[in-house]
């Protein structure tokens, strides 16, 4: 079995340990993780018991809705968040819809986070809200040609 963690968006001291090549996981403590197993770079969050990440791949970027895999290719996804209060995504409970060429991949209703440590001169809404972070990248070059790789971290002096 080939196994990786990705990192939690929100709370750095959890992971995902992370099967690529079937979807399954188990979200844990990062000192849990089992010695040898790969950290990948990427990130993901646990919605009501619902996990939403990316990791990297030398492929190409790849989204994953619990143990549904969608690999980013640049260009033919979309990312939508909405919310009940169209002028307001930043608060509240709003939708977040994965769209692949027009069809929808997936949809996810979430509590927009209530950041901590969070200063408005400093941080953007998407430094603190994983969905919008997704939304603002996932069209973007550079986003992509980051997350096209396969890193290890702590191996390649990053």
């Amino acid at each position: 079995m080939y196994q990786r963690f990705v990192t939690n968006f929100d709370i750095t001291a959890r992971a995902l340990l992370y099967d690529p090549h079937t979807g399954t996981y188990q979200e844990m403590m990062q000192q849990q993780i089992p010695t040898g197993v790969k950290r990948g770079l990427g990130f993901y969050v646990n919605v009501v018991d619902t996990v939403v990440g990316v990791y990297t791949t030398s492929d190409g970027l790849v989204c994953f809705h619990n143990q549904q895999r969608y690999p980013l290719v640049l260009g033919e996804w979309d990312v939508t968040v909405t919310s009940a209060d169209e002028y307001d995504i930043t608060q509240g409970r709003n939708i977040f819809t994965l769209v692949h060429e027009g069809q929808q991949a997936f949809t996810l209703t979430y509590e927009a986070p209530r950041p901590r440590y969070y200063d408005a001169w400093s941080a953007t809404d998407e430094d603190v809200n994983f969905f919008l972070w997704l939304k603002v990248n996932v069209n973007d070059q550079r986003f992509h040609t980051f997350y096209t790789q396969e890193w290890n971290i702590g191996a390649d002096d990053l």
